[in-house]
């Protein structure tokens, strides 16, 4: 009978370690439970909750069997209630290990799941070439350009006023809000160290996406990033200036590209101003168009983007932005204005 009480109680033991594991990853990481692969051992957590199931379940039946059969004092009755308590703790376990790795219900700030293969399976989605990105760069497109299907509301750039008017108003921060940014702005800028060059930037998993615009540079975007949550350290796309024809692009600043219903927390205090941008057409990767109503109008990735936010932020050394660190233009990336047309230029025109 001991034996039976040491693997119950072992078996609550793993059940419990599971479910902790499991709760705290999933606090960590709100996208896990759209990315995790519940049948293998990407998510061992579940694992650890079916053995614990298993083993709960068989000692505390073979407990209670060993003081029935006891009781009875037959040999025929031990036999009989052991294999009916075998059959129930198998069956109770694989019940158990398969709920633990069945189907999950979570939050997703995308369509349901069931919505969403539909529309990844169609012919319109397989059809698009996406052919310059890794094949996860590329699912990740594909499944943002999927994530919202309806028409686009409004098409204008939604900010605060126009980019290139001059440095955004900043209001002053408190002692708090000062401490958290610099360590928010400081893991950033150590980040940024790691991704100088385009050719480290591509080994990272950014491919261009745009071309360069005027105050702001090229945006390389590592589209697997952009569905998660704000972190510092973790932009979705980085901006890159080439400061001479002929020498290779530096990175100037990051560039966050986040979901979310309304304008990102971000970074402490309140100096970090989020805009959008609606109706984008991606083809192969690549910004064709933007400000296009519906999917109709794009023969590629087209991307709703009411639901999401983008920050610039200026945050390599030796690369300041003299606007502040979280203005929309950055001026030392304006070109000479002299014999331009003006879409080359700074001028007022949008970003």
């Amino acid at each position: 009978m001991r034996w039976f009480i040491t693997v119950g109680a072992f078996g609550v033991l793993l059940l419990v370690t599971g479910l902790t594991w499991d709760l705290v990853a999933h606090a960590r990481d709100s996208h896990l439970a759209a990315e995790e692969r519940v049948l293998s051992l990407d998510n061992p957590s579940h694992v650890v909750i079916g053995l614990g199931i298993l083993a709960a379940v068989t000692g505390f039946l073979g407990t209670a069997w060993e003081i029935l059969t006891k009781q009875a004092g037959r040999t025929e009755a031990r036999l009989t209630g052991l294999a009916v308590l075998v059959g129930l703790a198998l069956a109770a376990g694989v019940g158990g290990v398969l709920a633990v790795t069945g189907p999950h219900e979570h939050d997703h700030a995308v369509d349901e799941p069931a919505v969403m293969e539909e529309q990844m399976s169609s012919a319109a989605a397989l059809a698009v070439d996406r052919s310059r990105l890794p094949g996860d760069e590329a699912i990740a497109l594909a499944t943002l350009s999927w994530s919202r299907s309806g028409a686009v509301g409004h098409l204008e750039h939604d900010g605060h006023g126009d980019p290139y008017d001059g440095p955004p108003p900043e209001a002053p921060l408190s002692a708090q809000e000062s401490t958290e940014l610099d360590a928010q702005l400081a893991a950033a800028a150590a980040v940024a160290e790691d991704l100088r060059n385009t050719e480290a930037a591509a080994a990272a998993g950014y491919v261009q996406s745009a071309t360069e615009v005027p105050g702001v540079g090229s945006h390389w975007t590592r589209w697997s990033l952009v569905d998660y949550e704000f972190d510092p350290a973790r932009p979705s796309q980085l901006l890159f200036h080439e400061t001479k024809r002929d020498e290779p692009a530096q990175l100037a600043g990051f560039s966050y590209w986040v979901r979310s219903t309304t304008e990102p927390e971000g970074f402490a205090g309140p100096n970090d101003h989020w805009h959008q941008h609606v109706g984008l057409c991606f083809e192969n990767g690549w910004l064709r168009r933007e400000n296009l109503p519906s999917r109709a109008d794009c023969a590629g990735d087209w991307i709703n983007g009411s639901d999401l936010w983008m920050l610039h932020a200026w945050v390599v050394a030796g690369a300041e932005n003299e606007w502040g660190v979280f203005a929309e233009v950055n001026p030392a990336l304006c070109p000479d204005p002299r014999g331009l047309p003006d879409l080359l230029t700074c001028d007022p025109g949008g970003v």
